[in-house]
């Protein structure tokens, strides 16, 4: 860890001995885990990311966690060498197994509480804009305007909130049974059914991410029901993953292109609707 770092740290109390870096959880951003004197994570944000767009972030995780306690949010926050720089709990655990039934339906339990718990707070407006960030690239390969009349269709009326935005495996930690939510970066005011159906998506595809296993799917959405989160159009599912899908392939910054193919035969293969999603 860079020196004036460690010493901006210490400044604030923050008191670093021993760290090691952390490698597998963020993709965009640095990670440390400080092991000594007193174990947390420092975290460095990307360049392009505000510091207003990750405090409205964070707020709305704090807000949401005083319903939901695996929420996990940073304890402190400032910029540094350009870079918003967090402090984070550290919380032991593993990623979730997402191919464990009982885990899997452990992560639609919490999302249903989640949802209902975006529902309950009192949003900050919208989230303010990364205005650094890299801009979408569209494709005209991706282009469906039976999709588009689709989407126009969702209800205007429905239930919306501050959702976690990146709501997946890689984010969820289990320890003993106890899990906890990491990383709320992504999060923005949207429909609830909007994460929902992409948390469908990243529970339920198949291992070369490119289709739906049907099946998986319609369980980790009863285990959201069962669970008693916020109702939704069923019939949305699939065309929300498939905007989402496009979405992603259009996102600007790098891309992995194995990644970007599988997603690809997925926005294809998923355009005749599932008959258990009609």
């Amino acid at each position: 860890m860079d020196p004036d770092l460690v010493a901006r740290l210490r400044d604030g109390g923050v008191v670093v001995a021993a760290a090691a870096p952390i490698v597998g959880l963020g993709e965009e951003c640095e990670l440390w885990h400080v092991t000594s004197p007193t174990a947390c994570v420092v975290r460095l944000a990307p360049a392009w990311r505000s510091g207003r767009s990750l405090h409205w972030a964070y707020a709305h995780a704090r807000a949401i966690r005083w319903h939901v306690p695996e929420v996990v949010h940073p304890t402190w926050k400032f910029r540094w060498a350009g870079r918003v720089v967090t402090v984070w709990p550290h919380v032991p655990g593993r990623h979730l197994d997402r191919d464990d039934p009982i885990e899997r339906a452990a992560a639609a339990d919490l999302l249903a509480r989640l949802h209902r718990a975006a529902l309950a707070v009192r949003p900050g407006g919208p989230r303010p804009v990364d205005r650094d960030a890299p801009p979408a690239r569209p494709d005209a390969t991706l282009a469906d305007a039976e999709l588009d009349a689709t989407l126009a269709t969702l209800p205007p009326d429905l239930p919306r909130g501050p959702v976690h935005g990146d709501f997946y495996w890689r984010n969820i930690l289990v320890d003993g049974g106890r899990l906890a939510l990491l990383d709320w970066d992504e999060a923005r005011l949207d429909a609830v059914v909007t994460e929902l159906a992409w948390s469908v998506w990243e529970f339920a595809k198949t291992p070369g991410g490119d289709a739906l296993d049907e099946a998986r799917a319609a369980g980790f959405l009863a285990a959201y029901e069962g669970a008693g989160g916020p109702a939704y159009p069923r019939n949305m599912i699939v065309p929300l993953i498939r905007a989402n899908l496009r979405a992603e392939l259009e996102r600007g910054g790098p891309h992995d292109p194995a990644y970007d193919a599988a997603e690809r035969r997925a926005f294809a293969a998923l355009r005749p609707l599932p008959t258990s999603f009609a």
